[in-house]
């Protein structure tokens, strides 16, 4: 899915603006808060906070790996309201629910795919997700369909809820 990306250490500005994504997994599917920032068509990811079987009350403990996610918005999955009450409860009341709707995927993924991603290699789960993520194969034919899988996909769901208020709505497959 993605071929627009590459690892390289970077530093960031000290006057850079932030953009944090969080998507939530708890017994199979991990927890994730990411890091990034936008300059004209690159995106920069520099920080990530992973991990499978997170209780709800440890979750502070997991974005705090993330610097500044305390002090910056946080665009969160949705689908937990309840985890994001929680959360802006304890120490995080500037994070906000993600907008989703029909399309919001895929339209989400194409607008990932129009920058060029760089990725600092300690986010060492965004590279395995870009590498991984994948479109599905019809187990008949073979043939790559073009419907995007749901699986190795939190990072990337984090990145999509990051860079959301920055995409234009789409109706009818023209930009408003």
């Amino acid at each position: 899915v993605f071929k627009n990306w590459t690892i390289d250490e970077f530093d960031s500005p000290s006057d850079a603006t932030y953009r944090y994504g969080a998507d939530w997994g708890f017994s199979v599917d991990p927890s994730v808060l990411v890091r990034c920032r936008v300059e004209g068509r690159k995106l920069f990811i520099d920080h990530e906070a992973y991990r499978i079987g997170v209780e709800i009350d440890h979750l502070p403990a997991l974005f705090d790996q993330v610097p500044g996610a305390r002090d910056w918005p946080i665009t969160a999955d949705s689908a937990r309201p309840e985890t994001i009450s929680y959360l802006q409860r304890n120490g995080f009341p500037r994070m906000q629910s993600a907008v989703k709707g029909a399309n919001s995927v895929k339209e989400g993924v194409i607008f990932l795919q129009n920058f060029d991603i760089v990725v600092h290699p300690r986010c060492t789960h965004t590279i395995d997700e870009l590498t991984d993520y994948a479109y599905v194969v019809d187990r008949m034919t073979q043939v790559v369909t073009p419907v995007l899988q749901d699986k190795t996909n939190h990072v990337i769901d984090s990145l999509r809820y990051a860079v959301e208020c920055l995409r234009q709505p789409v109706i009818d497959n023209w930009v408003i």
